[in-house]
């Protein structure tokens, strides 16, 4: 047309600048921009929207914005095609600020622009800002909108507000397609799999059609509640619309039954597939794997080699967990090898699978080379080494190894802040558990029940219960771990009032004792020799919690007995245990025999141990040592 000696308008521009965003060639963008400028179009608010889109597409926000600030007109297109670029490419703080902007101008927002803001909330998990944007969208009345209104389901699930999306969904008329696969994947996603299934029922129970996404969505969401039954009627549906050949629901498939225990019948769907990827032999030895035939699972990886078929990282992740399993380091160091061969498959998940074969094979010096010659760490990476020094009882590296951990300009989470808070409990290290406790408090982590628990029971095994106390009161989320464990420091120093007010303040809280709990209390007993509150208590809490009384308890109720001298009673508890009687249980009488110079029923403890093979040596020491007091 050029060539021809005719000027293009602006339509033909917009059509041209359009074809250009599809083919995605920047090249030719600039070169069509240049005629623009040539043309003296470029201040055409529809040649201007179209460039601001075309770059926007390609990723050259810069050049976006540059036109959008030369704009002397700007409308809702124009701000619609610049923050939807930048929404597009991870600037959802930046697309934000410009719709704040956009209201401040007095343009008003259109469906688009508010699904462009709340895509922007979800990726930022800022559920108080999507909120604000979905109260706009009810002012304004779009929100009959059904795109908009799918954008809003998809805002509140991602931002974990299940519940708001299920109320939501339940109140709209105009549900489709696109609505329920938001619902089953979104609640799917936030483990809400029992809600996942209810909704895919009503969606059936509507005449609803499903299509791929939707059975992906259901298929994920049996398999993680183990639900055959529902699972089974879904295959059924699969096979009679004939998505059977689909590769990723043939493979979600799989996963279901594996995540079901049904192992034959992933099996059977496996063998069933008319040519297999490497995909399916993954799921299948994960699922293998899981279902605790470990051996069958590299049996699997053999034979996938046999065949044909390169392995994966994940492939070689599977393979290493099941020889950390059987502690097989020879044949774990005979497979690092072959992986060296095949080093573009190396990602930080097969990293991280190796160190810790390396560790649960004891092999804690290759582990830590291991870890020192990789290129990439993550925080997974950091974290399974430093479990494997906790594990091996190796504080002292684990302290260094943490060290190094801000040397690398990482920040720690949940699950390093717990470990090393072990380790300074371990090592009575005072001063590091302050420290770390300190910082712990700098990065907002105090709210974490899970820590909490961990920092509670660390000043309680440091017996400075004010400490433990303070950091019990300011905690707003305790579960019964937290009230167990600062109920373990009181109990280890004799203080028996305050372990019996704290329960009792549990109690009225409704929280339910768990076996440690029941422990603790009794330690308590058994320091100040309530025998008979012990005894009643024991069995009235087991019966109103449900709570299964294990060998421990009945372990304290026996020194406890015996130590007021019911040696007797002490015997018949011993007597009829559901489990098997213990050599603790049976060395406790006999040390209470001991004191009491009941040489006939220490002869019949001694008989006890002996049959467990355990601290036989030490059940000689004592009846000789009654034997002879006798004597005397």
């Amino acid at each position: 047309m050029r060539h021809s000696g005719l000027d293009a308008d602006g339509h033909v521009y917009v059509a041209v600048i359009k074809a250009t965003k599809i083919s995605g060639s920047i090249l030719q963008g600039r070169v069509v921009h240049s005629h623009v400028f040539e043309g003296s179009l470029e201040h055409d608010i529809y040649v201007s929207n179209a460039l601001i889109d075309m770059y926007a597409n390609v990723c050259c926000l810069e050049d976006a914005h540059n036109i959008f600030e030369r704009s002397s007109k700007l409308d809702v297109v124009t701000w619609n095609s610049f923050i939807s670029g930048l929404l597009r490419h991870g600037y959802e703080e930046k697309a934000l600020t410009y719709f704040q902007q956009m209201q401040l101008g007095g343009i008003q927002a259109t469906a688009i622009t508010f699904s462009c803001i709340l895509k922007s909330c979800s990726n930022l998990m800022n559920r108080n800002q999507g909120m604000l944007i979905h109260m706009l969208v009810l002012e304004v009345g779009y929100d009959s909108d059904s795109c908009l209104f799918n954008t809003l389901l998809d805002f509140y699930l991602r931002c974990c507000s299940s519940c708001d999306a299920l109320v939501m969904c339940r109140k709209c008329v105009n549900r489709n397609l696109v609505t329920w696969n938001i619902m089953v994947s979104g609640l799917v996603k936030q483990g809400d799999s029992d809600k996942a299934l209810g909704c895919w029922a009503d969606f059936l129970r509507e005449g609803g059609n499903p299509d791929r996404i939707s059975f992906l969505s259901s298929l994920k969401a049996c398999g993680s509640l183990g639900a055959l039954y529902e699972g089974r009627l879904i295959h059924a549906q699969i096979l009679e619309i004939d998505l059977n050949t689909d590769t990723s629901i043939v493979n979600t498939l799989m996963d279901m039954y594996c995540g079901c225990g049904a192992i034959d019948d992933a099996y059977r769907v496996f063998v069933s597939l008319p040519k297999e990827d490497v995909v399916a032999w993954n799921v299948m030895m994960k699922g293998i794997l899981q279902s605790g035939h470990s051996w069958d699972s590299l049996q699997l990886f053999r034979r996938m080699q046999l065949e044909c078929f390169l392995p994966t990282g994940f492939s070689y992740v599977c393979a290493f967990n099941v020889i950390a399993n059987f502690l097989g380091l020879i044949l774990g160091k005979a497979l690092h090898a072959c992986v060296l061969a095949y080093s573009h498959i190396i990602d930080m998940q097969l990293r991280n699978a190796l160190i810790d074969m390396y560790l649960k094979c004891d092999d804690l010096y290759g582990a830590h080379k291991f870890f020192n010659r990789s290129p990439q760490q993550d925080m997974a990476t950091w974290n399974t080494m430093l479990a494997g020094f906790v594990e091996h009882d190796n504080a002292e590296q684990a302290l260094e190894l943490f060290g190094a951990l801000f040397q690398a300009g990482l920040e720690p989470d949940r699950i390093t802040i717990i470990l090393i808070l072990k380790v300074c409990t371990t090592i009575a290290a005072l001063d590091e558990g302050k420290t770390i406790h300190a910082y712990v408090i700098d990065l907002g982590m105090e709210s974490k029940t899970s820590i909490v628990n961990v920092i509670i029971d660390m000043y309680s095994k440091w017996e400075s219960m004010d400490d433990s106390q303070c950091v019990f009161d300011k905690s707003h989320k305790r579960d019964v771990v937290t009230w167990s464990a600062l109920m373990s420091g009181y109990a280890q120093q004799g203080e028996y009032k305050f372990v019996m007010n704290i329960y009792k303040t549990m109690d009225q809280e409704g929280v339910k004792p768990d076996a440690i709990t029941l422990a603790c209390i009794l330690s308590a007993y058994c320091q100040v020799g309530e025998v008979k509150e012990a005894h009643g208590f024991l069995n009235k809490v087991s019966e109103i919690s449900g709570v299964h009384l294990g060998i421990e308890h009945h372990n304290h109720l026996v020194d406890l007995l015996g130590r007021a001298g019911y040696l007797l009673e002490s015997k018949q508890i011993l007597d009829i245990m559901s489990h098997h009687p213990n050599s603790i249980g049976w060395s406790s009488l006999l040390a209470h025999c001991c004191t009491h110079g009941n040489i006939d029923l220490g002869k019949i403890c001694l008989s006890r141990i002996s049959e467990t093979d355990e601290e036989y040596l030490t059940g000689l020491v004592l009846i000789s040592n009654l034997y002879t007091e006798s004597h005397d």
